[in-house]
């Protein structure tokens, strides 16, 4: 089976001019077991959550928990303030898997970075930590003006999105994914935050040291790529022959675990 086929979409209204908001239900015909395989671990959920942030030229994003009076964790919520997406790129991009735009060799954000996802596959690893997950996303309007899209999904049904959007009163774009009814994986992941934590770092130490406009926040405290750099040389290369000028090569030695 392609990883990329058929879309179906239906509206839950009844018929006649399309009130705001507007729903409609995006329906992947992928496979579920083909989607299952996407889910993958929480705190790859997490890592995906911060690169799309990243692909959207976020210069912030906060990873926070909301807690239950008792305590207990209620949901998990990934904060951004990127550029958003709008209606239209929420319903192609949510209808594909396997198939982006990121996909073109060279392709790179509206601010120039290098773009990670590539197979639309990485909001699935959200649904390893939850139940249900809803992105509220503030992006420019095809129509001119700040609109919100919110999608919905839910880990029991991998294959079906709904998607609506209305004007907002935001005066700035920026994406916020919230995940409830969390799993016993999800729930697991957090009691130990340093691993959570470790493993983020692992994932994106070299982006944020390479990019000093890019910050994560998790639960709180600051990712800093400084606290496992062992070692920085900078080293100026030049070659007469070859080009003119002088190039640096700048060596780093990390203290990684995992």
């Amino acid at each position: 089976m392609r990883e990329t086929e058929i879309v179906q979409r239906s509206s839950r209204l009844v018929p006649g001019p399309c009130q705001d908001p507007c729903v409609t239900t995006v329906r992947v015909q992928a496979g579920v077991s083909l989607l299952e395989s996407y889910v993958r671990a929480p705190a790859i959920g997490i890592c995906e959550l911060i690169w799309n942030a990243f692909d959207e030229d976020a210069t912030q994003v906060d990873v926070r928990l909301e807690r239950q009076d008792f305590g207990g964790i209620e949901a998990v919520v990934v904060v951004d303030n990127g550029l958003g997406m709008n209606r239209e790129r929420a319903e192609t991009g949510f209808s594909r898997v396997g198939d982006s735009w990121k996909r073109m060799d060279g392709s790179r954000s509206a601010n120039g970075r290098p773009v990670h996802g590539k197979q639309g596959r990485g909001r699935y690893a959200a649904f390893s930590i939850g139940e249900h997950v809803r992105w509220e996303s503030v992006s420019e309007r095809v129509e001119g003006g700040l609109g919100t899209v919110t999608i919905a999904g839910r880990r029991s049904s991998l294959d079906q999105f709904e998607i609506s959007e209305t004007v907002t009163a935001a005066s700035a774009p920026g994406t916020a994914v919230t995940i409830t009814e969390l799993s016993s994986d999800g729930l697991a992941a957090f009691d130990v935050s340093e691993a959570l934590r470790q493993r983020v770092l692992t994932e994106f130490a070299l982006h944020l040291d390479r990019f000093p406009d890019f910050v994560v926040n998790l639960l709180g405290t600051q990712v800093e790529p400084s606290s496992v750099i062992d070692h920085r040389e900078v080293v100026e290369l030049s070659d007469a022959e070859a080009w003119s000028g002088t190039a640096t090569l700048t060596i780093i030695e990390w203290k990684l675990e995992g």
